[in-house]
């Protein structure tokens, strides 16, 4: 049963990120768009999915909930700030998709926060994955850390990342809706962000590997420290039962003395009338 309810938290998950990933990704491009007019071809691209793909956070969220729910409240305890700021980014950008289209003067204020929002959002769940991938203090089942203890320069470049894969998949969308060539080469263009985001996960592979590098040494020494103590017990343990077994080999010794001793005296004694 555990492995089924593992099984659809990770379809959920999955299909969050490919459904809304590329959802994002357009927000996040509608910032770059030139006019008015191709912002709301964009718009227009994602405008029957874009609440609809976000049922599967609430599936997972759920899932994870009624599932394994001790998970869920050491995972809640841990990212309560950064899951407040995706959630506020994600409202943003919704209240901004609705409010644009009856907008005329301020338009650029909402069109600025559908971007921002969906900027926000993907950059505070690729933080959160790198926080859950580099690690959290666990201690007795509860969380042990701090508030700000899923902050680091990992989780960072693991938000970027996502940022800009999140950017990748709506130019892979845009491109298959809008086949006009001009805006096609344009959003093929952005495909050379996929170097700047080859070069953050190469960073931060290495920034991992070097950190996972020091805890497998400390891990070692530790170890070998454990061996040693071990080691020097048993062999204290057996030096204990040598000195013992040599006592008690002296102490039979001397009753085995003591029990002969009048025996010899008394032949010793004698020795001289039965010659």
């Amino acid at each position: 049963m555990v492995l089924f309810w593992v099984a659809i938290l990770a379809i959920s998950v999955l299909l969050y990120v490919l459904l809304d990933g590329f959802d994002l990704g357009v927000g996040m491009l509608v910032g770059r768009a030139g006019d008015e007019s191709q912002r709301r071809v964009m718009l227009s691209t994602v405008a029957p999915l874009w609440d609809g793909n976000e049922t599967w956070l609430i599936v997972a969220g759920v899932v994870l909930w009624g599932a394994f729910p001790m998970v869920y409240a050491a995972l809640l305890s841990a990212f309560y700030l950064p899951l407040l700021i995706m959630l506020a980014g994600l409202i943003l950008r919704g209240v901004a998709f609705e409010f644009r289209a009856k907008a005329e003067r301020l338009r650029w204020i909402w069109d600025l926060s559908f971007s921002s929002g969906s900027l926000v959002a993907a950059f505070m769940q690729g933080v959160t994955v790198g926080a859950l991938v580099e690690g959290i203090p666990i201690a007795n089942g509860e969380y042990s850390g701090g508030d700000f203890t899923w902050l680091s320069p990992f989780a960072i470049l693991c938000g970027v990342g996502l940022c800009l894969g999140y950017s990748l998949l709506g130019a892979c969308w845009l491109v298959k809706k809008w086949s006009l060539p001009k805006q096609t080469a344009d959003f093929i263009s952005l495909g050379a962000c996929g170097n700047v985001r080859q070069a953050l996960l190469d960073a931060a592979d290495f920034l991992t590997f070097g950190k996972s590098e020091r805890r497998q040494k400390a891990s070692v020494k530790e170890r070998q420290m454990t061996i040693a103590k071990k080691l020097k017990e048993q062999q204290g343990h057996k030096l204990m039962e040598t000195i013992k077994s040599i006592e008690k080999a002296a102490a039979t010794g001397m009753k085995v003395y003591r029990t002969a001793e009048p025996m010899v005296k008394a032949v010793i004694k004698n020795w001289g009338r039965i010659k």
